[in-house]
Formats: C-alpha cells, sequence, structure tokens
C-alpha cells in the first residue's frame, strides 16, 4: 500500500501509455469507484488532453468553469471517456485536484444519459 487515497473523479498526474507506446506523464481522471480503489493494484482513468477532437464521451472541463480551481489544470481541457487505462498505483505520480461538484454531477449525466441510450438500441439490428 502507498498510503494514498484514490476517490473517484479525482484527477492524477500518471504515466499514460500512448498509442505509440510512449509513456509520458499527463493528466487523468479516475473514474473507479472510491471503495474499490483501496484494493486494487490497477485504476481506471479517462485521458485528459488541451486538444478538442471529435468524439461522442468527451467531457469538457471549462477555464471558465467557476469549480476550475478545484481540478488543478491550467487550462481548458477534455476528458476524452472513452479513451481509457488500467493504470498500476506505481505509475500514479500525484494528485493535480479534482472534479468539483457540479463538475461530476454534469458528468454523472452525461454518462447515464449516454448509456441509457446504448440500452434503448435494438439488439441485432
Amino acid at each position: 500500500m502507498d498510503g494514498r487515497v484514490y476517490q473517484q473523479w479525482d484527477i492524477w498526474q500518471v504515466n499514460w501509455v500512448h498509442e505509440d507506446g510512449q509513456i509520458k506523464d499527463r493528466p487523468a481522471l479516475l473514474l473507479t469507484d472510491s471503495a474499490l480503489n483501496a484494493s486494487r493494484e490497477t485504476l481506471l482513468f479517462a485521458k485528459i488532453t488541451g486538444t478538442l477532437g471529435e468524439a461522442e464521451l468527451r467531457f469538457t472541463l471549462d477555464w471558465q468553469d467557476p469549480e476550475r480551481a478545484e481540478n488543478g489544470l491550467s487550462k481548458t481541457s477534455h476528458v476524452y471517456l472513452a479513451n481509457q487505462q488500467e493504470v498500476e498505483k506505481r505509475a500514479v505520480l500525484y494528485r493535480r485536484g479534482r472534479l468539483g461538484p457540479q463538475q461530476a454531477e454534469r458528468l454523472k449525466a452525461m454518462l447515464e444519459s449516454k448509456l441509457g441510450r446504448l440500452r434503448r438500441k435494438p439488439q441485432g439490428g
């Protein structure tokens, strides 16, 4: 155990393995449930980047948002929820911040909406 507390919706600086195999440190949003994090050696993160790209499961953390001070990011950034990665705890460098309460609620609502739409799609179609 490393003594750190890993809570869902925290933003950490992590060693991220990119598509080309290079490892670079970058901010990432912790997705796994807080209760699971203490017992796991790996944690599920979503990629955060300042680059705006086309993606259905993108959540924007706007620099103008009043809760931005809580997230520890220095500019408008985008969480790409479909770009997830299991990261070993030893590759988690430091905690930058966390989503503010309203940001977390907006993210949960977006995820519930997307998941609801997926559940309603006809099977085998």
